[in-house]
């Protein structure tokens, strides 16, 4: 959540995926990669402010869990909107990581 949300660093998320959500943050590095190599692009300008609260944890066996998310976002130019993030993670030789995730708009 932190690296991915906060941070906006998908290769640092990467590092903590599997399955589709390594899939899904593959591609998105893919379609952002011509923007992020641009020498005057300055991320800090543009990026929200945005809180994250764990709200629910479903446990779906001794070695999957779905966490479910609230998140807020307040952006620069003015407007809020919150969504709803699920978060479906999975133990593999005794590290837990991020398998598939999914955004609502609320």
């Amino acid at each position: 959540m932190f690296r991915y949300l906060i941070e906006l660093n998908q290769r640092g998320a990467l590092e903590l995926s599997t399955g589709l959500a390594a899939d899904n943050l593959l591609k998105e590095i893919q379609s952002v990669q011509s923007v992020r190599m641009d020498p005057d692009l300055d991320m800090s300008s543009h990026k929200p402010f945005i809180d994250y609260k764990l709200v629910n944890i479903q446990e779906r066996s001794d070695h999957s869990f779905t966490l479910f998310y609230d998140i807020s976002i307040e952006n620069r130019g003015g407007g809020n909107s919150t969504r709803q993030l699920v978060l479906s993670t999975i133990e593999i030789d005794g590290v837990w990581k991020v398998n598939n995730y999914e955004t609502f708009t609320r």
